[in-house]
């Protein structure tokens, strides 16, 4: 004569470990439905590959870039980050304009083209960062005070 499954806590329905069986020996051993008929080594793997595809899709950024620019004047601004030297082209109407009619200072990322049109797919690299742009670690304008009876803090004088 069978005895039913205990329904306490330690005994109780395992909800989450299909693989261990439950119930009284005796009894037929039992497992959660999502475990039969091969359920759980399917659904793990699904779980495992589509964590390892979301890390990846993070990485997938890239320095190329395409972007229309339109012209108000001969001095463009083409973007806030550094060029990559020889990497520009601008394309007007589908076709590539010459490297000689425009000049380019990569590292502030400006174009100077006389004569240029309204606008112009430009395709280009960038660096990934301004190579013109103003750094300072310190900045002494922010330490000094405007009375005066602060000394420079940047300067030494000996004693």
């Amino acid at each position: 004569m069978s005895q039913p499954a205990s329904k306490g806590i330690i005994f109780a329905h395992p909800d989450r470990m299909c693989h261990v069986p439950f119930g009284h020996s005796n009894v037929k051993k039992r497992t959660a439905p999502w475990c039969r008929n091969g359920l759980l080594l399917p659904s793990l793997l699904a779980l495992v590959l589509w964590s390892v595809s979301a890390v990846t899709w993070a990485q997938t950024g890239s320095n190329y870039r395409e972007r229309w620019v339109f012209f108000s004047g001969d001095t463009l601004l083409v973007d806030t980050l550094s060029i990559v030297p020889g990497s520009l082209v601008f394309l007007v109407d589908s076709i590539a304009v010459e490297a000689e009619a425009f000049t380019l200072d990569p590292f502030s990322a400006e174009v100077h083209w006389p004569g240029a049109p309204d606008s112009a797919l430009a395709r280009y690299r960038v660096m990934p960062l301004l190579m013109a742009g103003v750094r300072s670690h310190k900045d002494p304008q922010r330490l000094i005070s405007s009375s005066g009876d602060r000394e420079d803090p940047f300067r030494y004088t000996p004693p």
